[in-house]
C-alpha cells in the first residue's frame, strides 16, 4: 500500500507551488507526514552528529600527545624532568612522566591519570567550541543556506545545535575543572589557582 501511495502522491515541491490547498492535497500531506513517522528516512541521524567524529579525532590527538615523547608529546624521562627544573623527577618508580611546566606536572600514576582525564575532556570540546560560535553566526548561516551545503546541513536547526553542544561543553568544562582541582589538591598545589 505504501508503494502505491508513493507513486500517486504529488511531491512536496508541487504542493508548495500551488496557491491554495484543497482537502485532497491536505490528505496527501497528512499521508506523507504519517509515512515519515512510521518509516523515518533519517533514523535519528543528524548532520551535526559528524561534529562528534571530529571531537573523537581531537581526543585521539590528546591521547597521542600524552604518550609520545617530545617534540610530539609530553611524556618525558625522569632525567629530562629533573633537567627541566620543575620537579626532581618521576615518582612511583616510573621511568617516564609528564612535567613540561608547573601547571602540567604529573609525576605519579594518579596525577598522570587525572591529567589525562582533564586534558582529554578539554580536547574533546574544541570542535564543539567552534560549532557553538558558528551556530550563532547568523550572517554566515544565511549565506550558506543559499549554497549546495543546504542539501546536507539544516541551517534552520542551528539553535538546537547550539543548545545541545552548549550542554555537552558545560558538562565537559565542569569535569575538566574537577580533574585539575583534584590533581592539584592531592599534590598540595592548590596555590596554582591564584599564582
Amino acid at each position: 500500500a505504501s508503494s502505491i501511495l508513493r507513486t500517486q502522491r504529488p511531491s512536496m515541491q508541487v504542493l508548495r507551488h500551488r496557491s491554495a490547498l484543497d482537502p485532497a492535497d491536505m490528505e496527501q500531506i497528512q499521508i506523507i507526514i504519517d509515512d515519515d513517522k512510521v518509516h523515518p528516512s533519517r533514523k535519528n541521524l543528524y548532520w551535526w552528529h559528524a561534529i562528534f567524529f571530529f571531537s573523537i579525532i581531537s581526543l585521539l590527538v590528546c591521547l597521542l600527545q600524552l604518550v609520545l615523547p617530545p617534540p610530539y608529546g609530553l611524556m618525558m624521562t625522569s632525567t629530562e624532568v629533573a633537567a627541566a627544573g620543575v620537579a626532581p623527577g618521576c615518582e612511583d618508580d616510573l621511568e617516564r612522566c609528564i612535567c613540561p611546566s608547573e601547571t602540567i606536572c604529573a609525576t605519579d600514576k594518579l596525577s598522570i591519570i587525572l591529567l589525562a582525564l582533564a586534558r582529554c575532556s578539554a580536547f574533546f570540546d574544541y570542535p564543539l567550541y567552534m560549532m557553538l560560535f558558528l551556530s550563532k553566526a547568523h550572517n554566515l548561516n544565511n549565506h550558506l543556506r543559499r549554497t549546495l551545503l543546504r542539501e546536507w546541513i539544516d541551517f534552520g536547526d542551528m539553535h538546537t545545535v547550539h543548545k545541545i553542544f552548549g550542554i555537552v561543553v558545560g558538562i565537559e568544562t565542569m569535569s575538566h575543572s574537577f580533574f585539575h582541582l583534584l590533581r592539584w589538591g592531592l599534590s598540595n598545589e592548590m596555590s596554582l589557582l591564584w599564582q
